[in-house]
């Protein structure tokens, strides 16, 4: 117990912390319980009192490929699992309200059309392989009506946990709405997240095992996507500042990029935020077109392949070193490390399932406990992202390889685990650890991926959403979502509009309460999904 109680505190060393085009969304109109007592049975939904989840709006036609479905998905989550409710149900005035405030928050922050206008890497109109991500360390400057992006000289480390809400946010409105600008941001931050892989090949023959960047600068380029001209300012990447746990990495002959300069020793805070991001994604698959298909498989493959690679290098994260030799750091940040079901056990839980199917030997049991309570009790909130993100993908990755006893018990974990972080956040003051912004995004994911939340656990998402609702449409706030608008003056802008009540990014993720597949039927809504549905167009 001890050696596991040391590997995870040790953690805490290794944790990082406008107008649009016909298709867009971003401008149409205007004590929590029940884990100790969750159950996995055969009780049908509604049967223990409560209302169950509407599959309103739910589609049933045949996949045709050719993305001709519309509506949300009907729900097909494989495994029965009810918790009792705890709480006073929600009258349907109330999920009413609550979905009006989301309805607003989509409109009035032209939500999407940011989405669009700030994932940016490698713009269509250059000829090459096109993608975009979100970033961190983006100066965003208006000067005489032009826009600049300015990368900063010591480059972003976490896109990999920023990218994947917008990417499942963007998958569940073009479930919903079916529009053309959410399908290109899929398959625009699709090929991102495969951006990473590919930026790491030395030659068309490259013979190393897959490994990830955690971020790449080409040259400094002009985008004019939808019709918004922009200059993306790579310069002072190319190359930036050595700062841990990175270094800048010369690779002058990339086979998809050309000459590139990439940011090294990936570390494993970004990719349950990736792994629970593809998995998600899987349900958008038959609603794109052939490329948007392609897209997916391609990064899927990709990252199946990293798995492997992972798994054969007994959990360690390889990367390039300044001489393009390929190696494994010895910081924590490069590896997994396994007692049983303790330790990190879902990190190589979700690789195993991507690349094999299967758990093989490895049994996470719930994927939480008491050994790692203990242990991060007092760890920093990153530590703890780390550990909820993996927990989050391995019950995705558990579903997508069809291993429905592992899927259960994650899930049923992530109940548990959502009651202990809820019971923190809730407190006056919270704990640096436990803040509720982060239980809004674990709450979220958790009913997204199929775990059923209380009545109690849906009013605390509603008072945040409250509080978004407030922030993030303050008048303050308005230039940040219109920055090419001929009326928004020129200045420095911020590139993360930053609000109170939970991140700009689980806007999106909302939907999923009424989009994701693996939505619980037996589950308190948390909106009202045919208001929702209606109150943007259908393509």
């Amino acid at each position: 117990m001890l050696a596991v109680l040391a590997s995870l505190a040790s953690l805490a060393a290794c944790g990082d912390s406008s107008s649009g085009d016909p298709g867009s969304l971003g401008t149409t109109g205007k004590d929590a319980g029940g884990g100790s007592n969750s159950e996995a049975s055969t009780t049908q939904p509604g049967q223990d009192g409560s209302t169950p989840q509407k599959d309103a709006g739910a589609n049933d036609a045949a996949d045709d490929g050719g993305g001709k479905e519309k509506g949300p998905p009907p729900i097909s989550l494989p495994v029965n699992f009810t918790r009792p409710d705890v709480g006073t149900p929600l009258t349907p005035a109330e999920l009413a309200a609550a979905t009006d405030k989301l309805i607003d928050l989509i409109k009035d922050t032209h939500y999407f059309d940011v989405v669009e206008e700030r994932v940016h890497g490698w713009p269509q109109n250059v000829p090459g392989y096109w993608y975009g991500t979100w970033w961190s360390g983006v100066d965003i400057s208006k000067s005489n009506g032009k826009v600049t992006y300015t990368h900063g000289p010591t480059g972003a480390d976490n896109n990999g946990l920023r990218t994947p809400p917008y990417f499942e946010g963007a998958c569940y409105a073009h479930l919903m709405w079916g529009q053309p600008q959410t399908a290109m941001l899929v398959r625009k931050m699709a090929r991102g997240m495969s951006s990473w892989a590919l930026a790491m090949r030395l030659s068309t023959v490259d013979s190393n095992p897959q490994m990830l960047t955690r971020v790449s600068y080409p040259a400094s380029m002009t985008s004019t996507e939808n019709g918004r001209e922009f200059f993306i300012n790579y310069d002072g990447d190319r190359p930036g500042q050595d700062v841990p746990p990175s270094d800048y990495v010369h690779v002058p002959t990339n086979p998809t990029f050309g000459d590139i300069w990439i940011k090294n020793n990936r570390s494993k805070d970004d990719m349950g935020h990736i792994f629970r991001g593809l998995g998600e994604a899987q349900s958008c698959v038959s609603r794109l077109d052939a490329d948007g298909q392609a897209d997916l498989a391609q990064f899927k493959s990709l990252y199946k392949d990293w798995s492997l690679a992972v798994e054969a290098n007994g959990w360690g994260i390889a990367t390039l070193d300044k001489g393009l030799n390929v190696t494994t750091p010895s910081a924590e940040l490069a590896h997994y490390y396994l007692f049983g079901a303790t330790g990190e056990c879902t990190g190589p839980l979700m690789m195993r399932m991507l690349g094999h199917g299967d758990p093989g030997s490895l049994d996470c049991g719930q994927g939480w406990g008491l050994a790692e309570a203990l242990a991060t009790a007092n760890a920093k909130n990153s530590v703890r992202q780390i550990m909820r993100t993996h927990h989050e993908a391995a019950a995705n990755m558990a579903l997508m390889a069809g291993q429905n006893t592992a899927a259960l018990a994650l899930l049923q974990g992530l109940a548990a685990r959502l009651e202990a972080d809820l019971q923190g956040a809730q407190k006056t003051p919270p704990p640096d650890n436990q803040q509720p912004k982060d239980v809004v995004s674990l709450a979220l994911h958790a009913a997204n991926v199929g775990v059923p939340l209380t009545s109690n656990e849906v009013r605390f998402l509603h008072t945040r959403l409250e509080i978004a609702w407030n922030s993030y449409r303050s008048p303050g706030m308005a230039n940040l979502y219109k920055i090419w608008d001929p009326s928004t003056p020129d200045g420095s802008y911020s590139y993360e509009p930053y609000g109170d009540g939970f991140g700009f990014e689980d806007i999106g993720v909302f939907i999923g309460s009424c989009a994701s597949p693996n939505r619980n039927p037996s589950a308190r809504p948390i909106l009202d999904c045919a208001k929702l549905l209606a109150a943007f167009p259908q393509n």
